[in-house]
């Protein structure tokens, strides 16, 4: 086991400045598509591709679960005979509509940032749960 005085090395680096020194060792992008050893990036690609079905899945998974819970209090998904299908909340039903709406608009061909559906829905939540108490 080292010591915390043993850690502590200083060590002097002569710089001889700024140069370009990854021209020297010749065009760099080119050699960013092979992986050490000689192998390609195909299976790094090919696992990405199959990734993204898995992630987009987790994606709506999570996206389903947070609507059940906000639309039906009441419900709890891990014990549904225990569950009472009562509560129907419309206000928060209405809500999830409106941003599902919202992140579908576009304008100038662009969909609306992320950032800002969140600061929407953040002032919206806060008028009608906080201020309206609905």
């Amino acid at each position: 086991m080292l010591t915390a005085d043993e850690l502590v090395v200083h060590v002097a680096v002569a710089d001889d400045g700024a140069r370009d020194e990854l021209g020297e060792q010749g065009h760099v992008s080119a050699e960013g598509d092979v992986a050490p050893l000689g192998v390609g990036l195909a299976p790094v690609k090919g696992f990405l591709y199959g990734a993204k079905p898995a992630a987009m899945g987790l994606i709506f998974s999570a996206f389903i679960t947070v609507c059940l819970t906000v639309v039906l209090p009441n419900v709890h998904l891990d014990n549904l005979s225990n569950s009472s299908f009562d509560g129907f909340s419309l206000v928060s039903l209405v809500l999830v509509a409106i941003f599902v709406l919202l992140s579908q608009i576009k304008i100038n061909k662009k969909k609306l940032h992320p950032l800002i559906l969140i600061c929407i829905s953040a002032v919206l939540g806060a008028l009608i749960f906080g201020v309206f108490q609905l």
